[in-house]
């Protein structure tokens, strides 16, 4: 009985979310629950009193969610399905959506946006680089670590592969140097726990069309920043940043032999930078 109690508390919280009263939520549910009644009966099993009742029902059907009949001189009420309520909800939320986009498009203008944004949270971070691999229509450069690249990411990418007319870039990152992954061109890092040491965090950076960028640095799934722009100079470094590191991912599948006896199993002999031999 709690448990059916629960569940009927929770659907009328999310028909509240959908501009439906309580009161009207609460009547929907008692004719779900119990089929057809009177408005009379309706009072009773939603305990919504009768004063109030008839302007429920009389809303409900003006929504398409209760139909109406009359038997024996008394009108009776139905309530339509689940499935038909959340079809009406759905329409309306489409429609709605529409009509703001036409309504947006009359103040929408064309600017030139130089700044660099700061964004945080790590999943608002993530949808943001949904967002651009979607949107990218010629070239996309991104690197990404194995926790970040989620089923849905990794479908996305999977869609820009298989396009002929985008130029792809994956490099990505793993800690256990695993790479699960689906996509067929990828580069393979490597050296990661050495990465996460020196960096102590996690990043994911994207580039889409030479237009825009996205850098983030990720401590974990809790705690994550970012900075996004349309920057041409920051664009231009993004890129050149991403573009090096399968430069240097390539000489390595290369020439690895070579140069781990040149530079060490580890190649520290690389990453010392500041050290020219």
């Amino acid at each position: 009985m709690r448990r059916e109690v629960r569940i009927m508390e929770r659907i009328i919280q999310v028909l509240r979310r959908f501009n439906y009263t309580e009161t009207e939520a609460k009547v929907y549910m008692a004719l779900l629950q119990n089929g057809i009644q009177t408005g009379y009966e309706v009072s009773k099993t939603s305990g919504v009193p009768r004063s109030k009742v008839y302007n429920a029902l009389e809303m409900l059907v003006s929504r398409g969610v209760v139909v109406t009949t009359t038997g024996n001189k008394t009108v009776l009420y139905r309530a339509e399905s689940i499935d038909r309520l959340s079809s009406l909800i759905q329409a309306s939320v489409d429609e709605g959506i529409q009509e703001l986009q036409q309504e947006a498009e009359k103040y929408t203008h064309a600017v030139d946006d130089e700044q660099i944004w700061k964004m945080t949270g790590y999943q608002c971070i993530l949808d943001k680089c949904k967002e651009m691999i979607r949107a990218s229509e010629k070239n996309l450069m991104i690197q990404i670590w194995q926790e970040e690249l989620t089923e849905e990411v990794e479908k996305l990418l999977l869609e820009k592969e298989h396009k002929e007319n985008i130029r792809l870039l994956v490099i990505l990152y793993d800690r256990k140097e695993q790479y699960h992954t689906k996509l067929k061109h990828v580069y393979k890092h490597g050296f990661e726990e050495d990465k996460l040491q020196e960096t102590g965090c996690r990043w994911l950076t994207v580039v889409t069309d030479e237009m825009e960028m996205l850098h983030a640095s990720i401590r974990n799934s809790a705690v994550a920043d970012a900075a996004y722009t349309k920057n041409a100079s920051m664009v231009f470094f993004a890129k050149e940043y991403v573009q090096h590191d399968a430069y240097a991912i390539r000489m390595i599948d290369l020439f690895g032999e070579q140069m781990r006896e040149r530079f060490g199993e580890d190649m520290e002999g690389v990453r010392d930078v500041f050290a020219i031999h």
